[in-house]
C-alpha cells in the first residue's frame, strides 16, 4: 500500500454502553428472512438488477424542449431523482433493516447494488483484492450476518465483481459476535480479519487466539495470526505502516508485557504511584449513598422533581376517614417519619387512586415510592399511567429480595418490608414529558392501601432560571439554584401540550444601551449533581414564536465547567423560531460537593449579538438539564455509603499524575499493537516480552496509563482506539478516549504524547486517512476539544503546520469511514448534507457518501446519491468505490425537494442542482454550533426526523397535517358538495415556485421563489434564522436566501410574481416587522426585500375554517391576478373561493360573487384568456348541485358548468388547457365513491377518458397537469398534436411499470419520465413543474445539421458571385449597344390598332428587332447596384423608372386620342401620379420622341382566379391600354377607367 493510506473504524453500533452486544441472529431468523434478499441470491448477477416492462416498448425518452419554457424547475417531496431509462430501471429492494453492499462507478457515477444481508444483518467492513479469485477482482465483506445474497456465510463473505456471485469463506465464515475490520494485503494475497471473533466455522479454537485471523483466497482456507490473536477485546482497524514492513492493529483489547516498562503517558513528567480508583471518565469514583435496598446507585443519583406549588392539582380518592391521614400533598415532600400528618391512607378495603396535574411540561424518568406501615397497613401492588397521553407505563426496578432487575406494568409489586424505606421504579422506555400522572393502588394488606413517599425522578439533574421551577423541599440534600445578573422578568409560555405552560426569564436591553453595557445579563445555573459520571448537558431555550419576540431575539453565549480544573466549554446559541434543545456538552461531570466544587452553566447575551431587527435586544432563559448516561461509583451495598479513595482532581494521585515505573511484574497496554513481518512469532494473548516492544507498543502502555485501564477487567466499554496512522515517525491514534490532557485524538513520537492543538476533538473519531502531510479525521465531533474552532464531523490536521483545517463546512451527520483513492478521499457516514463553508456558499444534498478532492480542497460533484446510513467504504479498481450499510435507496441525482431542469444540446433532459438544505430537528441547530456526543456510539440515522421539540410541537409536525386528506371542508355549507382531498405530500416538500427577473442586477438574473412545507438552513443569508416555508434561489450564484422581516407560519401552496412583487398564498399566517398580519395571502417586495403591509385587504374564511389559497394566476399580461382556494370574502367584498385582484389599482373585484366550495386548480382558455376554467368541488351561483369543473366568461361575467358534472366521478384537483384551446382540456381528480384517481379530457362537447389512460392505476395521486413542448415530434392523433405532450406529475402508479413522479401522455400511450426517491427510500412525489415563460410556442424548431448549413451558405455565396458577374457583363453589352443605336416609333397602318414599341436600328442600316423587356428590367434593377447605391437603392430606382415610363405613355395616349371614350377625370387620375414638372423633366431625359401606347379590345371576359394577383380583370368588348406586348403569350395592360394594371392573355385581345 502507498504511504497515502486510510484506516476505517465502522460504527460501533453493536456495542452497548455496558459493553455488551446484541445476540446474534439465529439460523431460523436468517433463513426466514432470506426471501427478503432474494434479488441478491446466490445466482445474483448485475444483470438481475435490470429492467421493468415498458408501456411504450423500445422508445427513447421523449425530448421535452425546456429551452422554450424559460427557467424550469421541479418541486416536491424527494431526496433523489432519475430520468426513466429502460436500461437503468431497477427492481432492487433496499431495506432499512438489512445491510446492502453497492458499487459506485467512478466513470459513470452510477450506483449498483451487489448483495444484501438477511434482515437484521449488518456490514461493517469491506476491502478489495485485485485477484482474490475473480477476473475483475473480489470484494470481501465483513460484519454481523448469517447470509449474504442468499448464501450462508457467517459474518464474512466475498463477492466476485465480474459476475456478482457471492461465495462463503472456508466452511461457512467465522464464529464470533461481529467483524469490524478487513485488510486486503496485495503483497501477500492475504485477507486479514479483525473484530470480536473466535475461530473459523467448523475449526477447533485451540489454534486461534481470537480477535484476528487470516484468510487465504487461493485455497479458501483460514489460518491463525502469527501472533496468535488479540482476545481480550475487539479489533477495530488493521492497516499497514507506510513501508509495509508491519501491520498496525487498534481496538479495545488489552496487552500484557513482562518486566518494567518505562513509558511516559503525557507531556507532564512528574512521577507518582496512585491507588486512587478512577472511572472511565478519568475522575475519581463517586461517593454515593444508597439509602434503600430498593434503589440503585444510578437511581439514587437522580434528582427528585418538585410537585408542590401554585398550579398543581393533587387529588386522591377514596381517602380514609382517619384524621391526619387525608392530605395527599404530604407525599411529595415528606418532612417527618411515617405517621400522622406525614402519610396518606386510602379508604379501608378499597382500590385508591392518586391523580396529579401540574399544568406544565416536565421531563421525568421514573418514580420513587415509599410504603406506609401505619397500623400494619401498606400497598403491595400498583400501576402507573402517564398524563396527558394516558399510557400505562412499563417500569424497571431492583427487586430488593433477589437483587435482580425486573419489569412490570399492569401490577407492580411494592415491598412490605419495613426496613426498605422506598423503592425506585424507572420508566422502561426512558424519560418522557408529562403534565401529570395517575397512580392506582391495586392491592394492600390489613385495612387498606396508603403511601408515605411519592416523588417523580428527573433523568439526572436540572436547574431552572425562574424561581417557580425550584424547590425548597427538605428531602433534597442540596437543591439546585440559579443566580442572576442584570434585570430579568418572569414570563409564562404556552407549551406543546394543550392547557399547559412553562415559566422562563426574559431580559430586554435597548439597542442604545449596548455600547455602554459593561456586564451583559446572565444566568448562572448550579444544578445539584449527586454522582460523578457521564452526562448529556442540554440548554433549553423557548422559541421566539412562542414568546413573541422574533424581531428582537438575539444570540446567547453559554459555557460549562464540567469538573474541577477543567476549562470552560463554550458555545453560541443562535436565535431560533422554534423551541430549542441545545446540546452543550456530553462527557464527564463531577458531582457537587457541599462547600466545594459544583458544576455550573453560565448563560449570557452574546458578546456579538446577531439576528436583531428591532430597536432592542431580547434574551430568554428557561433551564438546563443534566441527563445521566453512566454513573461512576463503587457503591454496591444496601443502605450503605461507599467511597473511592485517593487524591482529588489535579492532585498527586489525579489524572495529571502521569508517569512512573510500574513495580509489578507486568505492564499493561491498551488499544494498539504492531506486528512486524520480520519478527519471530509471539503470542499476543499471553505475556509478551518487553524486548519485542516497538514504539507503537510503548504507545499502548502509555495510553493504558493515561486512561487508567491496565487490565482487561477494567477496560471501559466506551473507550477504544478506532484508527492509527504513522506520519514521519509520529503515530496518530484516534477513537473514543478522554483525559484532562487530550481528547479522542493524540500523537505519540515513541517517548511521549504530543497533544494536538486545543487538546484534540470534542467527540468520537471513527476513521483516519492520510494524504501527504495531512491527516484527515472523521467521526462525531463538532469542534476542537476546548471551545473554539468548529469542525463539523470532518477535519484535516496539517502535521507540518500543526493546525486544524475544516473540509468545507463539514457534514450534518456522523462520518463512519474515510478511504484514500488517488488524490481523493471517499467519505461515508450517517450524513445527508455537505454543509456550506461560509456565507457565500450553500449546502448541498449528498446522501451518505461523498468525495473530497485534496488537490482543490473542494467537494467533487457526485450527482448520484445514496440514501440511508453508510457504515463503511472501500476503494476498488479505477477509482470505483464500495460501500455498505442500511441503505434505503439510491438515485442518479441528489436533490432536496427542488431541482432545475434544462435541455442539453442533443435534446436530452438534465437536472441542475439547487443547494437547498432542509433542517430536520432541533438537534441540527446544536450540532452546527459545536456540541454533540463525545463518547456515545453512532446510532443509525433515521430518515429526516420531524419529531417535536421539548417545548412545542415541531412546526413541521403541525404543518404535515395540512398536507393530508381532509375529512370535511367547512368553507362550504352545502352537503351536496364533497370535500377536496389534499394530496399526501410528506414534509419537507416544495409545493410552489415562481420566477422573477431581477432587472436591477447585472445580467438580469432569473430568481426562483420557492414555497411549501419546509424549514431550510439558509447559510448564505444575512438572517440568523432559517427560512420557513418560503425562500429565494439565485441560479446564477447558486445561493439560497430567506425572506427577511417576517415569519410564515404554515404551508405555502401558491406563488405568483407580478412585476417586482411575489404574491404568496397557502394556509398560513404571516407576521412581519412592517406590521403585516395576514392569513392565507401576503405580498413580498422583491426589490425592497420586505413584506408589503396595508395594501392588500385580507381574505377571511367562513366561520370555523381557515383561509386557504390554492392557486394564484395572472390573466395573460393584464394586471388581473386570480386568487382561488377556500375563503369567503376579500376585504369586505363577498368573493367566495375565487376573486380577482387588480395589481395596478390595488382593489378586489368579484367574479359573480364566486363559487361555494373549494377551487384547487385553474387555467385560461381563449386567445386573450377570456375564459377562466376552474377545478375543484363547488356549487355554481345558480345551483346547489356539486360541480367539479366550471368556466367563467369575463365578457359577460357569468359562470357555467363545463359539460355534464355527472360524467366527472369526483372532485378535480388538477387541470390544464391545451394552449388556450377550450376544446382540449384535461382534468385529474379523485372519485367520491371509490377514492380512485381519474384522468378525463374535454373535447368541446363532452368528458371522456382518453385512450391509454387505463394504464394510470387508481392508486395514483395526480398533483399537476401541464402541456409541454417537444423538440422531436411524436405521431400526432386526434387527442394530442405532434409537437406537445401532457406532463402528469404527482405520485403515479403505471400499470406494469411501478411508481413514478412524472409521466408524459401523448394522447395514446404513457411514457414514464421522472422517478423520485424519498429520504427513507420510499417513492417520492413531484408536486409540479414550474416555468418562467408561459407564452411559449409549441411549434417544433427544425434545425439542419451544422455541416449541411455550411454547405448551403457556400452554395448561396457562389451563386451570388456568379449572378453579379453575369449582370455586369450584360450591362456592359447594353451600354455599348445603346451608344450605336437610337430608338424611334413604328406604326402599322391598316390593322385598326395603334402600336408603341422601342425598335433598335443598327447603325449599318440592317434589319430591326424588338428590344427585350427582360433586358429593360435588368437595366433598371442593376443600375443602382453598379453605380454603388446598393441593392435597395437600385431596386427603388428601377421601380421609379418603371412608373415614369408607364405614366408618360398613358399621358401621351390621352393627348393624341381625344376621341377615345375615356373620361378626363379618369385620365387625370391615371396620370396624376407625377406632376407636370416631373413629366417635363422626364421628357428632357429621353433621347427621342416616342409614340403613345396602343389600345386593344378584349375578345372575352376574364375573371382572375383566387391568388392570381398579377392578372388584370377584363370585360369583353372593352378597350384596354397595352403597355408592353413584347412577350408572345401575355401582355401588360391597363384598365383606362380604373388605372389598374395586370397581365392579359395576348390571344384574348383584338
Amino acid at each position: 500500500m502507498s504511504p497515502s493510506g486510510s484506516i476505517n473504524s465502522s460504527r460501533r453500533s453493536h456495542r452497548r454502553q455496558d459493553g455488551s452486544t446484541p445476540a446474534s441472529s439465529s439460523p431460523s431468523s436468517s433463513s426466514s428472512s432470506s426471501s427478503s434478499s432474494s434479488s441478491f441470491g446466490s445466482s445474483s448477477k448485475m444483470a438481475v438488477l435490470l429492467a421493468l416492462p415498458l408501456l411504450v416498448s423500445g422508445q427513447a425518452l421523449p425530448q421535452v424542449d425546456f429551452s422554450k419554457m424559460g427557467s424550469v424547475a421541479l418541486g416536491g417531496s424527494f431526496s433523489g431523482l432519475d430520468f426513466y431509462s429502460p436500461s437503468s430501471s431497477s427492481s432492487t429492494n433496499y431495506s432499512s433493516s438489512a445491510s446492502t453492499l453497492v458499487i459506485r462507478s467512478a466513470s459513470t457515477s452510477t450506483i449498483t447494488p451487489l448483495a444484501q444481508t438477511e434482515q437484521g444483518g449488518s456490514i461493517e467492513a469491506v476491502c478489495f483484492l485485485p485477484s482474490g479469485g475473480g477476473p475483475n477482482g473480489t470484494v470481501f465483506v465483513g460484519g454481523k450476518f448469517e447470509e449474504l445474497g442468499g448464501v450462508r456465510s457467517r459474518n464474512v463473505a466475498r463477492v466476485d465483481i465480474a459476475t456478482g456471485e457471492v461465495s462463503s469463506l472456508g466452511a461457512g465464515g467465522v464464529e464470533g459476535e461481529i467483524i469490524f475490520a478487513l485488510y486486503c494485503d496485495e503483497s501477500t494475497s492475504v485477507v486479514w480479519i479483525g473484530g470480536e471473533l473466535t475461530t473459523p466455522v467448523g475449526e477447533a479454537s485451540s489454534s486461534y487466539g481470537g480477535g484476528v485471523l487470516q484468510y487465504l483466497p487461493s485455497s479458501n482456507t483460514f489460518s491463525p495470526a502469527p501472533f496468535a490473536g488479540l482476545s481480550s477485546g475487539s479489533v477495530q482497524s488493521i492497516s499497514p505502516s507506510p513501508s509495509n514492513s508491519s501491520l498496525l492493529f487498534t481496538g479495545s483489547f488489552s496487552l500484557s508485557y513482562s518486566g518494567s516498562s518505562n513509558v511516559t503517558s503525557s507531556t507532564n513528567s512528574s512521577s507518582s504511584n496512585s491507588t486512587t480508583q478512577f472511572s472511565p471518565t478519568g475522575l475519581p469514583l463517586s461517593n454515593v449513598t444508597i439509602l434503600s435496598s430498593g434503589a440503585t446507585a444510578f437511581s439514587s443519583t437522580l434528582s427528585p422533581i418538585p410537585l408542590l406549588g401554585a398550579g398543581v392539582l393533587v387529588d386522591a380518592e377514596p381517602t380514609t376517614t382517619l384524621e391526619g391521614y387525608t392530605d395527599p400533598s404530604v407525599l411529595f415532600c415528606p418532612t417527618g417519619d411515617d405517621g400522622i400528618d406525614h402519610t396518606w391512607l386510602g379508604r379501608d378495603q378499597g382500590i385508591a387512586q392518586i391523580n396529579v396535574q401540574v399544568y406544565r411540561a416536565i421531563t421525568a424518568s421514573g418514580i420513587r415510592v415509599g410504603n406506609t406501615f401505619v397500623n400494619g397497613r401498606g400497598t403491595s401492588a400498583f400501576s402507573f399511567v402517564s398524563v396527558p397521553d394516558n399510557t400505562l407505563l412499563s417500569l424497571s426496578y431492583l427487586d430488593p429480595e433477589t437483587g435482580t432487575t425486573q419489569t412490570c406494568s399492569t401490577s407492580c409489586p411494592l415491598s412490605l418490608n419495613s426496613s426498605i424505606p422506598f423503592q425506585d421504579f424507572l420508566f422502561a422506555d426512558g424519560g418522557r414529558d408529562l403534565t401529570g400522572f395517575q397512580m392506582t393502588l391495586l392491592e394492600w394488606r390489613e385495612e387498606g392501601p396508603g403511601l408515605h413517599l411519592l416523588e417523580l425522578l428527573s433523568d439526572g439533574a436540572y436547574a431552572s432560571a425562574a424561581t417557580s421551577g425550584t424547590t425548597s423541599c427538605s428531602s433534597i440534600d442540596s437543591p439546585s439554584n440559579s443566580t442572576l445578573v442584570g434585570t430579568w422578568n418572569e414570563i409564562t409560555i404556552n407549551t406543546s401540550i394543550g392547557g399547559t405552560t412553562t415559566t422562563a426569564l426574559q431580559s430586554i436591553i435597548p439597542s442604545s444601551d449596548i455600547a455602554s453595557l459593561s456586564t451583559p445579563p446572565s444566568v448562572t445555573f448550579q444544578p445539584y449533581i449527586s454522582g460523578t459520571g457521564n452526562y448529556t448537558v442540554n440548554v433549553l431555550i423557548p422559541g421566539c414564536l412562542n414568546v413573541g419576540d422574533c424581531s428582537s431575539r438575539t444570540s446567547l453565549d453559554v459555557s460549562i465547567q464540567p469538573y474541577q480544573g477543567a476549562g470552560l466549554w463554550t458555545s453560541t446559541i443562535p436565535p431560533s423560531q422554534q423551541d430549542l434543545t441545545f446540546l452543550l456538552y456530553e462527557g464527564a461531570i463531577q458531582k457537587s460537593e457541599a462547600g466545594g466544587f459544583s458544576p455550573t452553566v453560565v448563560l449570557a447575551m452574546s458578546s456579538t449579538p446577531v439576528g436583531v431587527n428591532d430597536d432592542e435586544y431580547s434574551v430568554v432563559a428557561n433551564r438546563v438539564e443534566f441527563r445521566l448516561m453512566t454513573l461512576d461509583t463503587t457503591g454496591t451495598g444496601s443502605n450503605s455509603s461507599t467511597t473511592g479513595t485517593g487524591g482529588g482532581i489535579g492532585g498527586s494521585g489525579g489524572i495529571n499524575g502521569t508517569s512512573g515505573t510500574n513495580s509489578s511484574s507486568t505492564v499493561g497496554g491498551f488499544g494498539v499493537y504492531e506486528w512486524t513481518r520480520s519478527t519471530t512469532e509471539s503470542n499476543a494473548t499471553g505475556l509478551l516480552p518487553n524486548t519485542t516492544q516497538t514504539s507503537f507498543d510503548k504507545l499502548a502502555v502509555a495510553l493504558a496509563s493515561a486512561i487508567r485501564a491496565s487490565s482487561s477487567s477494567s477496560i471501559p466499554s466506551n473507550v477504544s482506539v478506532a484508527a492509527a496512522l504513522l506520519v514521519d515517525s509520529v503515530y496518530y491514534i484516534a477513537g473514543s478516549f478522554n483525559t484532562v490532557t487530550f481528547a479522542n485524538i493524540v500523537s505519540y513520537d515513541g517517548t511521549s504524547f504530543g497533544v494536538l492543538p486545543n487538546a484534540g476533538l470534542n467527540g468520537r473519531v471513527h476513521s483516519l486517512a492520510r494524504v501527504g502531510t495531512k491527516v484527515y479525521v472523521g467521526g462525531e465531533f463538532t469542534r476542537i476539544a476546548t471551545p473554539g474552532q468548529a469542525l463539523l464531523r470532518l477535519a484535516a490536521f496539517d502535521t507540518s503546520t500543526r493546525a486544524w483545517e475544516s473540509l468545507g463546512g463539514g457534514v450534518d451527520g456522523a462520518v463512519t469511514g474515510l478511504v484514500v483513492s488517488g488524490t481523493s478521499i471517499y467519505v461515508s457516514g450517517n450524513f445527508s448534507t455537505l454543509l456550506a463553508a461560509n456565507s457565500s456558499s450553500s449546502s448541498v444534498a449528498s446522501g451518505g457518501f461523498a468525495v473530497w478532492d485534496t488537490t482543490s480542497s473542494t467537494w467533487v460533484n457526485q450527482q448520484s446519491v445514496v440514501l440511508g446510513d453508510v457504515s463503511t467504504v472501500g476503494a476498488g479498481a479505477g477509482g470505483d468505490a464500495f460501500f455498505a450499510g442500511n441503505i434505503v435507496g439510491a438515485a442518479g441525482f441528489g436533490a432536496e425537494g427542488f431541482v432545475m431542469l434544462s435541455s442539453n444540446s442533443d435534446g436530452s433532459p438534465e437536472f441542475n442542482a439547487v443547494p437547498l438544505s432542509f433542517a430536520s430537528s432541533s438537534s441540527s441547530s446544536s450540532s452546527a454550533n459545536g456540541s454533540t456526543a463525545t463518547r456515545r456510539t453512532v446510532s443509525r440515522r433515521s430518515p429526516r426526523s420531524t419529531s417535536p421539540s421539548w417545548l412545542s410541537i415541531s412546526a413541521v409536525a403541525i404543518k404535515r397535517a395540512f398536507l393530508l386528506p381532509r375529512q370535511t371542508d367547512s368553507s362550504s355549507s352545502n352537503p351536496d358538495v364533497p370535500s377536496v382531498p389534499r394530496s399526501p405530500t410528506p414534509a419537507p416538500a416544495i409545493l410552489a415556485a415562481a420566477f422573477w427577473t431581477n432587472s436591477s442586477e447585472s445580467g438580469n438574473p432569473s430568481i426562483a421563489v420557492v414555497g411549501g412545507n419546509f424549514s431550510a438552513n439558509i447559510l448564505g443569508s444575512s438572517s440568523a434564522l432559517s427560512s420557513n416555508n418560503v425562500a429565494l434561489y439565485d441560479p446564477s450564484t447558486k445561493t439560497v436566501r430567506a425572506l427577511e422581516g417576517g415569519v410564515v407560519d404554515g404551508v405555502v401552496l401558491a406563488l405568483a410574481v407580478v412585476g417586482d412583487r411575489v404574491f404568496v398564498g397557502g394556509e398560513f399566517r404571516v407576521n412581519s416587522t412592517t406590521g403585516l398580519d395576514e392569513e392565507g395571502l401576503a405580498i413580498w417586495d422583491l426589490k425592497e426585500r420586505q413584506w408589503v403591509a396595508g395594501e392588500l385587504p385580507g381574505l377571511t374564511a367562513s366561520t370555523g375554517s381557515n383561509v386557504t389559497v390554492n392557486v394564484l394566476a395572472q390573466r395573460g399580461t393584464s394586471s388581473t391576478l386570480i386568487v382561488a382556494g377556500s375563503f369567503a370574502e376579500a376585504g369586505s367584498l363577498p368573493c367566495s373561493s375565487v376573486c380577482a385582484w387588480d395589481t395596478t389599482d390595488h382593489q378586489w373585484s368579484s367574479l359573480q360573487n364566486g363559487l361555494s366550495g373549494e377551487i384547487r386548480a385553474l387555467d385560461f382558455a381563449g386567445a386573450s384568456s377570456e375564459i377562466l376554467v376552474v377545478a375543484g368541488s363547488f356549487s355554481l351561483p345558480s345551483s346547489s348541485a356539486a360541480s367539479f369543473v366550471a368556466q367563467y366568461f369575463f365578457a359577460n361575467s357569468s359562470w357555467s358548468a363545463l359539460g355534464d358534472s355527472s360524467s366527472i366521478p369526483g372532485p378535480a384537483t388538477a387541470i390544464s388547457v391545451d394552449n388556450k384551446n377550450a376544446s382540449n382540456i384535461f382534468i385529474a381528480g379523485t372519485s367520491t365513491t371509490s377514492n380512485a384517481s381519474y384522468l378525463l379530457r374535454w373535447d368541446g362537447s363532452s368528458w371522456s377518458a382518453p385512450t391509454g389512460t387505463n394504464f394510470l392505476e387508481s392508486t395514483s395521486v395526480v398533483q399537476q397537469l401541464s402541456f409541454v413542448p417537444l423538440s422531436e415530434a411524436h405521431d400526432g392523433n386526434s387527442v394530442m398534436e405532434e409537437d406537445r405532450m401532457l406532463m402528469v406529475s404527482g405520485a403515479l402508479a403505471l400499470e406494469g411499470q411501478g411508481t413514478f413522479s412524472s409521466a408524459l401522455y401523448d394522447g395514446n400511450a404513457w411514457h414514464p419520465y421522472v422517478k423520485s426517491t424519498g429520504s427513507d427510500g420510499s417513492p417520492g412525489a413531484v408536486s409540479g413543474m414550474f416555468n418562467s415563460d408561459n407564452s411559449f410556442n409549441f411549434s417544433i424548431r427544425n434545425f439542419l445539421a451544422r455541416g449541411i448549413v455550411v454547405l448551403i451558405c457556400l452554395a448561396i455565396a457562389t451563386g451570388l458571385i456568379f449572378l453579379f458577374v453575369l449582370i455586369g457583363v450584360l450591362i456592359g453589352v447594353w451600354r455599348r449597344k445603346s451608344e450605336e443605336n437610337r430608338s424611334y416609333p413604328v406604326g402599322k397602318e391598316g390593322d385598326g390598332r395603334d402600336s408603341y414599341s422601342d425598335v433598335n436600328v443598327p447603325a449599318n442600316g440592317g434589319s430591326t428587332r424588338t428590344r427585350s423587356a427582360l433586358l429593360d428590367h435588368i437595366d433598371l434593377a442593376t443600375a443602382g447596384v453598379i453605380a454603388g447605391g446598393g441593392a435597395a437603392a437600385g431596386g427603388a430606382a428601377a421601380f421609379a423608372q418603371h412608373e415614369k415610363s408607364r405614366t408618360m405613355a398613358q399621358s401621351e395616349y390621352e393627348q393624341e386620342h381625344e376621341h377615345n371614350p375615356i373620361s378626363e377625370s379618369t385620365a387625370v387620375a391615371g396620370a396624376g401620379r407625377y406632376s407636370e414638372e416631373q413629366y417635363e423633366d422626364e421628357q428632357e431625359e429621353e433621347e427621342g420622341e416616342e409614340e403613345p401606347p396602343r389600345t386593344a379590345v378584349a375578345r372575352w371576359s376574364l375573371e382572375p382566379d383566387v391568388g392570381a394577383e398579377r392578372e388584370l380583370r377584363i370585360q369583353a368588348g372593352k378597350p384596354y391600354i397595352i403597355l408592353n406586348d413584347t412577350s408572345g403569350e401575355w401582355w401588360l395592360a391597363m384598365d383606362p377607367e380604373t388605372g389598374e394594371q395586370g397581365a392579359v392573355p395576348a390571344s384574348w385581345m383584338l
